[in-house]
């Protein structure tokens, strides 16, 4: 009889032990088990039904040792977050505040739609990041202020192999907050989610090593200073459906060589493409007939810009503001469409800008004023 109910109670306790593989105190679940794996926590919500959140990567003792050894290329992960989890096939919908904190085994990151919220600093210290594909930028679809931005992800702490990005995300103030972005991070797939394709304001501002940032094709703005000061940038296409490039959109890409627009934009905010001073420096700019609206300062300071082609606009009355093309010191030809208005100033500092390089220039209204009011000409070539 004892040596019965001593087996039975060593059978619970084998039981006991089988039953916590895997979970924890606080539902978690995943890989627990020695081996390297994402971990998650199960909550419970009666309101909006259960979810799944990404707690950590855990990482086995042989690949910490292979890290701590600097010998881990060969176990290098693609990290792909899956929509769904576990047996009951739930969602998987947050990922934990720095839930990846300092793993230097991830090498690329794609996170499903199904994610609604990324807490602050989620891949902190994740130094060999070099392509991330997310649905959204920042904290969640309608994250406010500095969670809206791209530097969300990674914290503000700063380590070797981690590069400043200086981020804006307020139109009010100057201010700008440091993030710690993977130095390696050169590209951004942004996939978007149902119902919200857009970029939120200042998204990447401030992300130095940016060379390729891919939009989902139902992308219809450009929002304001998306791409300020991205240098490394150098060619962009707009995507398909891109209506609208905002204010300062792409001001100060210094590195942005060609722009490819497409056949349905229709307005270019003030200041879009502002000091953007290696733009088109080879081939004239042909801005597209489908343009309506082309705003003040556009392209202020785009030193390097040879030529302007606008005589493919359509649009009846379409004005070129004041000091639009300022600065353009070495823009050497214009072309215009008939019927178009030339503000005072609109090519104003274009030094190299001569009477013999402007196309169809009398078909449009323009400025020629006189000595007596310095400062009111279309051209500077009339002072």
């Amino acid at each position: 009889m004892k040596k019965l109910i001593s087996f039975v109670i060593a059978l619970i306790m084998i039981l006991a032990i089988g039953a916590m593989v895997g979970c924890n105190d606080n539902n978690s679940a995943g890989s627990n088990n020695g081996e390297t794996g994402l971990v998650y926590e199960l909550v419970k919500d009666v309101e909006n039904g259960n979810y799944y959140t990404v707690k950590k990567l855990n990482v086995s003792e042989e690949d910490s040792k292979k890290i701590n050894d600097d010998d881990y290329e060969d176990i290098m992960i693609d990290l792909q977050i899956p929509a769904t989890y576990g047996d009951d096939n739930l969602p998987v919908t947050k990922i934990e505040t720095e839930a990846f904190k300092n793993q230097k085994l991830i090498k690329t990151v794609t996170i499903p739609s199904t994610i609604k919220e990324i807490g602050a600093g989620a891949f902190t210290g994740c130094v060999n990041i070099e392509k991330m594909t997310l649905p959204f930028i920042g904290e969640k679809v309608d994250a406010k202020n500095e969670k809206k931005v791209f530097g969300h992800l990674f914290g503000t702490e700063t380590a070797d192999g981690l590069t400043e990005a200086k981020q804006r995300y307020d139109a009010n103030s100057e201010t700008t907050k440091s993030y710690y972005v993977p130095t390696k991070l050169t590209h951004v797939v942004f996939s978007g989610v149902d119902g919200n394709y857009n970029l939120p304001e200042y998204a990447f501002n401030g992300c130095t090593l940016l060379e390729k940032i891919e939009l989902n094709a139902n992308t219809t703005i450009i929002p304001r200073m998306a791409f300020a000061d991205c240098i490394a940038l150098k060619t962009y296409t707009l995507p398909a459906n891109v209506e609208t490039i905002s204010y300062y959109a792409f001001e100060g890409c210094t590195g942005l060589i060609k722009f490819n627009f497409n056949d349905v934009i229709t307005t270019i905010e003030q200041n879009a493409f502002e000091g953007c001073t290696y733009l088109n420096s080879e081939v004239a700019l042909v801005l597209p007939s489908t343009l309506t609206s082309l705003g003040e300062e556009a392209f202020k300071g785009c030193s390097s810009l040879k030529g302007i082609d606008l005589s493919k606009i359509t649009a009846s009355g379409f004005t070129i503001k004041a000091n639009t093309f300022n600065n353009c010191v070495n823009l050497v030809s214009a072309k215009f469409a008939n019927g178009q208005n030339i503000e005072a100033l609109a090519f104003s500092k274009c030094t190299k800008l001569e009477a013999s390089g402007v196309e169809n220039l009398s078909n449009c209204t323009y400025v020629v004023g006189d000595a007596t009011t310095p400062g009111s000409f279309s051209f500077d070539y009339y002072n």
